[in-house]
């Protein structure tokens, strides 16, 4: 009889405060609230994304270097935990717990373009690209013993997506993106330098909080 057990991604847990963060945020906010708020040209970003069946949190600054212009580069980080327990009933010699730790970080960069403005709201299209490095650590422990540490530059990105940004005052704004992304990667096959490489096309979602400074 097989049972599995345990599952933590570090990513969902990030994902968990940051829409709670992002309601106490408006609701500090709303009150001081006015038509037409101007903004400044350097904000922090705080928000979270799903790519695919995966989320990530993500921290970068945004550089409003034109009324429709800016770049904002950013920094993401995401971690998934796994365990597998198998258990033998009347037969303990072979019990085993299987664990692996994926942890993924990446450095992007987006020029956000907007296409429409009118007071406190800004419409805007948002080519991104970005890189990652993966680090995969498994081990097994039990009636047997062993363990295997990997770490590889990859995979590669290209996103475009649509969004909205809204001013709340002049100190804060949201914004929220939807779009497609591919992702390219090459993979090892052999000891020998052979490898394959893999390219798919996903959706993703983005939301996140402008702090203006």
């Amino acid at each position: 009889m097989h049972k599995t057990t345990g599952y933590r991604g570090g990513a969902l847990v990030y994902k968990s405060w940051v829409l709670p963060f992002l309601i106490w945020a408006v609701g500090c906010v709303m009150p001081g609230i006015a038509n037409a708020q101007d903004t400044g040209k350097f904000a922090v970003a705080v928000g979270t994304s799903n790519i695919g069946e995966s989320a990530s949190g993500s921290v970068g600054v945004l550089w409003q270097f034109a009324h429709r212009f800016a770049v904002r580069p950013d920094f993401t980080y995401s971690y998934k935990y796994s365990q597998y327990n198998n258990l033998s009933y009347g037969n303990p010699g072979f019990d085993y717990t299987q664990h692996t730790t994926t942890t993924t970080t990446g450095l992007g960069i987006s020029g956000p373009i907007s296409i429409y403005s009118k007071d406190n709201l800004r419409l805007y299209v948002s080519p991104r690209f970005a890189f990652y490095r993966t680090s995969i650590s498994s081990g097994v422990s039990g009636s047997f013993h062993s363990s295997s540490e990997s770490s590889s530059w990859g995979p590669y990105s290209a996103r475009l997506s649509f969004g909205a940004q809204y001013a709340l005052s002049h100190r804060f704004a949201v914004y929220g993106d939807s779009g497609i992304e591919n992702v390219w990667s090459k993979t090892p096959i052999s000891q020998f330098g052979s490898s394959t490489r893999n390219s798919n096309w996903q959706t993703t979602t983005a939301i996140g909080l402008l702090v203006y400074f």
